[in-house]
């Protein structure tokens, strides 16, 4: 089944992950953590090394892309903070939540207008003269 993808930039797919293992639970805890720790200190670069590892194996993995927003906003990347927004609207939509996808979209192009170009004025209409 095909899913159409919503207007805004072009976005990678996400699958959803299903249920986690105890093994990849605790890896997922750990990262978290340390992301946590690293941001309190003010190693972002740190933090956000710590929620890409979460989500390079779990691409759905909620909770680490909205860390992963929170510190690119913070640190004024506002096109991957947007992308970050982005992504978590495709996984909300995946997961049958069409609202919180409209939330997200919302939250990116808030975040960073300049991804999504507007339309093209339309023409000036032409009044008759009478």
């Amino acid at each position: 089944m095909a899913l159409s993808t919503p207007p805004g930039p072009a976005r990678s797919r996400v699958a959803l992950s299903g249920v986690l293992s105890r093994e990849d639970e605790e890896f997922v805890l750990e990262h978290l953590q340390e992301g946590r720790v690293f941001g309190k200190y003010g190693l972002s670069d740190k933090a956000a090394e710590e929620f890409e590892a979460i989500v390079s194996r779990f691409p759905d993995h909620v909770e680490a892309r909205t860390e992963l927003r929170e510190l690119f906003k913070a640190k004024g990347a506002t096109k991957s903070a947007a992308e970050q927004s982005l992504m978590l609207a495709e996984i909300a939509r995946l997961k049958g939540d069409s609202a919180g996808a409209g939330k997200h979209e919302a939250d990116a192009k808030e975040i960073c207008p300049e991804l999504f170009p507007s339309a093209a004025p339309a023409p000036p209409t032409s009044t008759p003269v009478a």
